[in-house]
């Protein structure tokens, strides 16, 4: 018995001395300072196929945004007959100057997120789906938010809490619910986010970002 209490014990502190090491490694340190996305990610709900091409839209405002949207897999997938209902496209939106960082940093502690985890946060994912809707007896489709997610840099998270070899990383950004454990917090729910909180916010770098998108979608004859 004495002898399980030690290896219990010498596991909490490995488990300890690998969450402080990750935490505070070169890497975790530099990417929360000023964090390059990849070419590629692993994310929800993307239109096309999950591992869509990241490009950057703009930078101000101390973010940078992103479209993680494969607008010619769409298109292959349109001109095949293969459509659907739930058409979504992804915006990435990093926090890079450290004062918006820790603007969000402190948001996500007063819902209750613990200063541990909040003070990882680097960035947001949006997801946006075109949604039919009734306006003045009038079905249309408009663009809204149906989830989205913080997430810490992957060079954050301990070894062994990683359930994918890093290496798979180097080039891909890991930003997905079911298997990325770099996640802060989530709202994804399967009957979908209240009225309120799908509309897209007006003068926003998120609303600027998703009419870059549209801009695209419309060149490839996309809906939009």
């Amino acid at each position: 018995m004495k002898g399980a209490r030690y290896l219990i014990f010498g596991a909490v502190v490995a488990c300890a001395y690998c969450s402080a090491f990750s935490q505070n490694s070169p890497s975790c340190q530099a990417d929360l300072q000023d964090l390059k996305l990849p070419s590629r990610a692993f994310i929800d709900g993307a239109m096309g196929e999950n591992e869509p091409p990241v490009s950057l839209l703009f930078s101000q405002g101390g973010v940078d945004a992103y479209a993680a949207t494969d607008y010619e897999a769409i298109k292959a997938l349109r001109d095949n007959g293969i459509s659907s209902t739930d058409e979504a496209v992804t915006v990435i939106v990093v926090f890079q100057d450290e004062q918006v960082r820790s603007s969000i940093a402190k948001l996500l502690e007063d819902g209750g997120v613990s200063p541990e985890n909040a003070q990882k946060v680097k960035f947001k994912v949006f997801q946006f789906m075109l949604t039919p809707i009734w306006v003045d007896n009038v079905l249309e489709r408009k663009w809204m938010i149906s989830g989205y997610e913080y997430y810490e840099p992957y060079s954050c998270v301990p070894p062994s809490q990683r359930r994918e070899s890093q290496a798979q990383y180097d080039s891909e950004l890991c930003a997905a619910t079911d298997y990325c454990p770099n996640q802060i917090y989530g709202i994804f729910p399967l009957g979908g986010l209240p009225p309120r909180m799908r509309l897209v916010p007006e003068d926003s770098n998120v609303l600027k970002a998703l009419e870059m998108i549209r801009s695209k979608l419309a060149a490839y004859g996309l809906p939009n």
